[in-house]
């Protein structure tokens, strides 16, 4: 279906481009224009994206009407509707204004290229020069893709994003780039078929100088379809380290038949660009990873909640809350590395490093998870050293799009295992009550789950103090089972799953009991299965009005 609709696409911007191209305006191309708006474009942006983050004007974290438009109010609420959910209707939906600004910037400078190479052709008497216009714009995208599936990329200090939520970016300019290497393959198809020159296709052309090649161009394109079709997020989920490999392996070696099938001059220059980033990302990856040495502290398995707790021992590591790593474990895994959250950090007080700690839910059969699980088992057996196990951790990555710190009322609502992270910064917030004495925020702590099984890992949720009589936090559990549980401390059970709208609703008036200063801004932070967290931003795209501004970020890997 998803190719069908890329295909689709592609047909109709073959009939768009020809009409684009014929009212194009007829003067040439004297200077490198695509070049001096890529620049102009690029620079204002890095301006605008550090005014933003703060680093040129600190007070950014004021909220108010402006900054609730660009940054937080997304354009339509998400949906579960499977048939929606398929076709990409959530991703568009949960856009801001801000992300909207950032996608269209692209796509004029897209155009921009494809009007160079529009008018280049047709100074220097090239044929099909709508067909080249769009072999520019692909090398744009070509050159653009790579940079956001980067885990140290610049433009993530730029703009205050982090890998997990730019990782969007790279599906979207990769989905942007078939569309636009489908339709300059099939202008220039039909230029051929037209023209009877269909025999030329075939040759391989060895002047890489001053000549096209058709043939490695044909198999770019071949191959750039096939990484597609892999990337699917049905073979993408199920066959992990499949998609990884072959995803790779195939873009990688369309991109050099793309160096094949083009005038090589005009091209490495920009891939050359793209790969040394990549390169320069890699070589920090492996030097977090591997050069700073991390060891397993210990490893234990709950049979009940099917949650491995695995401590970890690294030399100078430091994280921020609700921040994750990616793991590589030689005895679990010889391939991919998997991103888990940090659920909670200590010093080691017998040496300089610093243990961070993860609860890893066990999914069953052939999984990472459960190999993990099993590595546990024969840790708490004695079967296996922890110190024997190689270790990389690569991180910490991620960063909460919210100044949560900053607002007196903060909802964290966790599905499941979603609690690692909600968990870490549940605690990072009632520490910061615990310093700034008087000056409360109010945290609201609603977490879903199955049953009790998986209570017992995480003790501190349920324990919170009284300052000056007030309660700074409160704990709702809710049980989606059969099962009847009432838990030790001060949390209040609920069975069933949560009305989020009321639950937003409730939170609303409790702030107003205890303050009212006009609309308030009130952080929403979740982590848990995606029909929940669409379920809960829609909820708080419906109840952002005048009495309350809902900010919403969420955590999921969709990688």
């Amino acid at each position: 279906m998803m190719m069908r609709l890329i295909l689709l696409c592609a047909m109709l911007s073959v009939t768009l481009a020809d009409k684009v191209g014929d009212n194009l305006p007829k003067i040439e191309p004297l200077i490198q224009f695509h070049y001096i708006a890529t620049a102009a474009v690029i620079l204002f942006t890095i301006v605008l994206g550090l005014l933003t983050t703060g680093a040129l004007l600190p007070n950014r974290l004021k909220r108010n009407f402006v900054f609730d438009l660009l940054f937080h109010r997304r354009i339509l609420p998400t949906s579960n509707n499977k048939l929606l959910r398929f076709i990409g209707y959530n991703q568009v939906a949960e856009m801001t204004v801000g992300e909207i600004y950032i996608v269209l910037t692209y796509l004029a400078l897209c155009f921009t290229w494809f009007t160079y190479g529009y008018l280049r052709a047709e100074r220097f008497g090239k044929s099909n020069p709508t067909g080249r216009g769009f072999a520019w714009m692909a090398l744009f995208n070509i050159s653009f893709v790579v940079l956001p599936a980067t885990r140290y990329s610049i433009w993530f200090r730029i703009f205050g994003s982090s890998f997990e939520r730019a990782i969007k970016y790279h599906k979207m300019i990769g989905a942007w780039n078939l569309i636009t290497v489908l339709t300059h393959g099939i202008i220039f198809l039909r230029g051929g078929i037209i023209k009877g020159t269909l025999r030329f296709f075939i040759i391989w052309k060895t002047d890489y100088n001053n000549s096209i090649s058709i043939l490695p161009g044909i198999i770019a394109v071949i191959l750039f379809v096939a990484g597609s079709l892999v990337s699917i997020e049905f073979i993408r989920r199920r066959f992990w380290k499949f998609f990884l490999v072959s995803h790779i392996i195939l873009n990688t070696t369309a991109i050099i038949m793309v160096v094949f099938h083009a005038i090589w001059w005009q091209v490495i220059p920009f891939l050359a660009i793209t790969a040394t980033l990549y390169l320069i990302d890699i070589i920090l990856r492996m030097t977090i990873g591997v050069v700073i040495p991390t060891t397993i502290v210990s490893a234990q398995y709950n049979e009940e909640a099917q949650v491995t707790k695995l401590v970890v021992n690294k030399l100078a590591f430091s994280y921020d809350p609700g921040q994750y790593v990616f793991l590589y474990i030689a005895k679990v895994g010889m391939i991919s590395a998997q991103p888990f959250t940090v659920a909670e950090h200590q010093p080691d007080s017998r040496n300089s490093q610093d243990n961070a700690t993860f609860y890893i839910k066990n999914m069953g059969g052939r999984s990472w998870t459960n190999h993990l699980a099993t590595l546990a088992r024969n840790i708490e057996k004695g079967f296996v050293q922890p110190h024997e196990v190689f270790v990389r951790m690569e991180g910490p990555y991620g960063k909460v799009s919210l100044p949560y710190e900053e607002y007196d009322t903060v909802v964290l609502v966790a599905g499941g295992i979603g609690i690692t992270p909600i968990y870490s910064l549940y605690n990072s917030l009632l520490l910061q009550n615990r310093a700034n004495g008087e000056k409360q925020k109010h945290v609201h702590l609603i977490w879903i789950n199955k049953d009790s099984n998986i209570w017992s890992l995480f003790p501190n949720a349920f324990k919170y103090e009284n300052v000056d009589g007030h309660s700074d936090s409160s704990v709702h559990l809710y049980i989606t089972g059969k099962e009847e549980a009432t838990p030790a401390n001060n949390a209040t059970v609920h069975h069933g799953r949560p009305d989020f709208n009321q639950v937003l609703k409730d939170v609303v008036v409790d702030r107003q009991m205890r303050l009212n200063d006009g609309t308030p801004y009130i952080s929403v932070l979740s982590c848990g299965p995606e029909s929940m967290l669409n379920e809960l931003e829609a909820a708080c795209w419906k109840q952002s009005n005048n009495l309350a501004k809902f900010h919403f970020h969420k955590e999921i890997f969709e990688l």
